[in-house]
């Protein structure tokens, strides 16, 4: 979130940031300890373990973000209050049996996906942007300017989220769970991340002529190559680069951080 707005030239309310935070962490207890992931025995037991270990300290540090969010809510226009509200809601929706037959959105193989990737990114990109729209005139602020950014960070965490999907699927397959990236093969993981990221250096183009420094643009899209590069590492040798690929993705922090840096001097 902060990346994205350091290349768009912006300073959004630190109280959202705060509840976008908080929010996240919300869904992923509620996904965790309201709800059984079966899959999870096999994919990562260690969590399992954790999650059974600390249970009550979870559910402590859960019940202390949600006032903490309500006082987040205080500084922020009620519209923008509305937006967040109903994307936390698409992401609590998202491990729960709402659907005939009692499947879950994430049993869907292309809604988990695009749910992941619509919650990351409308809640970390367009969201804080679209808040600034109005008040600051640049083409990067403009409509179009914040869907190439969404799209440019869409396929910044894309190959993150196909690979953790592959690594994956035994276990979301014995519990049910197709996904996309459980469906493809090692070298179509390694496709997929390949292309995301030659995609998203086409989008570099636009954002540039709109205004990006191309030189803080640069400094960006490292975190994709970086990520990219796990990818092909991440298929040849098991999941314990996973975490590196987590480090990856959030890069753009990187971003914010030379920036800060830079205006200081």
């Amino acid at each position: 979130m902060m990346g994205s707005a350091a290349l768009a030239g912006v300073h959004f309310p630190m109280a959202y940031l705060v509840l976008a935070s908080i929010g996240a962490f919300i869904v992923y207890r509620v996904d965790r300890l309201l709800v059984d992931s079966q899959e999870d025995e096999i994919n990562a037991p260690e969590r399992v373990l954790f999650r059974q270990s600390h249970r009550r300290a979870l559910t402590l540090v859960l019940l202390i973000a949600i006032p903490l969010a309500l006082i987040a809510i205080w500084a922020l226009e009620p519209a923008w209050v509305l937006a967040a509200a109903l994307l936390g809601c698409t992401g609590i929706a998202y491990p729960m049996r709402i659907l005939p037959g009692g499947k879950r959105p994430k049993d869907i193989p292309w809604l988990k996906t695009a749910m992941i990737a619509f919650c990351w990114v409308i809640g970390g990109v367009v969201l804080p942007l679209l808040m600034l729209g109005g008040l600051v005139s640049t083409p990067l602020l403009s409509i179009q300017g914040v869907v190439v950014i969404a799209l440019y960070r869409t396929l910044y965490i894309l190959p993150n989220l196909i690979t953790a999907d592959w690594l994956d699927r035994e276990g979301d397959l014995s519990s049910g769970l197709s996904s996309l990236g459980g469906r493809l093969t090692a070298s179509g993981v390694r496709t997929v991340a390949m292309t995301a990221l030659c995609l998203a250096l086409v989008l570099i183009i636009p954002l540039i002529f709109w205004g990006m420094p191309w030189w803080l643009l640069t400094v960006d899209v490292m975190g994709l190559v970086g990520l990219t590069a796990s990818v092909f590492s991440v298929t040849r040798t098991g999941s314990g680069r996973i975490v590196l690929m987590d480090m990856w993705a959030g890069y753009p922090v990187v971003t914010w951080l030379l920036l800060v840096i830079i205006s200081s001097t």
